[in-house]
């Protein structure tokens, strides 16, 4: 079934709905735009936008490459149409033991559901129970929903199953993809930009230079007293001798 939705990227930050609406105007009635918000300082962002006919969101696509605002729109029809299907075909299962891997799963699962079509197990670990999760699509949602009262409770090497519709879809890639900008209008969500990670300059340490060998000790006060006895033995000696020559020079006078 052809979609009336129309997907655009290199959407300028400074676009609104009014704007991209008076845009498309001309090519057929706009029923409702989705402008998703700015991430951090990014110059653009994306939108999407549905017609009432899905011949106009055809010829909407033909305006691809059009300069708007400070940025060149990159415009095409929707052709995910069957990713909030996937969806509902789709459950999640955590505690799912970390021993356990595809074919494990795939064994134990075979003889308690039917119509499993697709599966992937998570890439990260639950952080609260220490195990993972994994995804499965059936061939029909009657089967996932199946799926979902028989499931639960069921123990895997002693770790009993969590099971839940899931929120997103398995990918033919290597995760599992998230709702596109379509599905997230039509279910009327915002989206909200991720934050900027902040990361803090390095700052400097200055730390005390490490004693050097060649420096002098400070002298402690028995080895300061010892040198001022010697200083003034010296200077007494010395004293002696002036003496001694001044009283032969009197006596030749």
């Amino acid at each position: 079934m052809p979609s009336n939705w129309i997907v655009i990227t290199s959407v300028s930050r400074y676009a609104d709905e009014e704007k991209l609406r008076k845009l498309f105007a001309h090519v057929g009635e706009v029923q409702s735009i989705h402008v998703v918000a700015p991430e951090g300082s990014s110059p653009t962002t994306q939108a999407a936008i549905e017609f009432v006919k899905p011949d106009e969101a055809r010829v909407a696509a033909h305006l691809n490459g059009i300069e708007f605002l400070d940025s060149i729109l990159t415009v095409e029809a929707h052709r995910d149409e069957d990713q909030e299907m996937r969806i509902s075909r789709t459950l999640r299962i955590d505690c799912v033991p970390l021993s356990v891997d595809s074919d494990k799963l795939r064994a134990f699962l075979d003889p308690l559901v039917d119509g499993i079509r697709r599966m992937r197990i998570g890439s990260s670990v639950d952080p609260e129970t220490n195990l993972q999760y994994a995804y499965l699509e059936f061939s029909s949602a009657e089967h996932q929903m199946a799926a979902v009262e028989k499931l639960p409770g069921r123990k895997m090497d002693g770790s009993a199953l969590r099971v839940s519709p899931s929120k997103i879809a398995i990918s033919k890639g290597k995760h599992p993809s998230r709702p596109s900008i379509v599905t997230l209008a039509t279910k009327g969500a915002t989206a909200s930009p991720r934050p900027d990670r902040h990361i803090e300059a390095p700052t400097d340490r200055h730390e005390p230079p490490a004693p050097s060998s060649s420096r002098r000790r400070p002298r402690s006060r028995s080895g300061s007293r010892q040198r001022d006895y010697r200083d003034r033995d010296r200077e007494r000696e010395r004293n002696g001798r002036e003496y001694s020559l001044d009283r032969k020079r009197s006596r030749r006078d």
